[in-house]
């Protein structure tokens, strides 16, 4: 069985801050997850499959949001995702409503629009 731990996403800055500063939001990562194998491991489609389904994050629909929500774990946890057959399209909702609460418009990726 695989063991995955969620990663949380947490705001720095205090739940009630009047200097009016926008707060970034950072991972709080799980302390030890153990190595895991997946579908990418030893398949080299699935992994291109991975890559391009995450494409999302690299793409002008969430430039708004580059500097502040950082990108790079949400593209970890999505390659992550779709390696282990898991749907991508929570992370990726997950990310816009962060964006969102931080005023940057960002579009979902069209595979998750219905």
């Amino acid at each position: 069985a695989l063991y995955t731990e969620p990663v949380v996403y947490r705001s720095s800055a205090p739940p009630s801050s009047s200097s009016g500063a926008t707060s970034s939001i950072q991972p709080t990562l799980p302390s030890t997850i153990p190595p895991q194998e997946n579908e990418c491991s030893s398949n080299v489609t699935m992994m291109a499959r991975a890559v391009s389904s995450c494409s999302y994050y690299h793409t002008s629909a969430v430039e708004s949001c580059y500097q502040l929500i950082p990108i790079a774990q949400y593209y970890a946890d999505c390659v992550e995702a779709v390696c282990n057959s898991r749907d991508s399209c929570a992370l990726a909702a997950t990310y816009r409503s962060l964006c969102l609460e931080q005023g940057a418009v960002v579009q979902l990726p069209q595979h998750c629009i219905a």
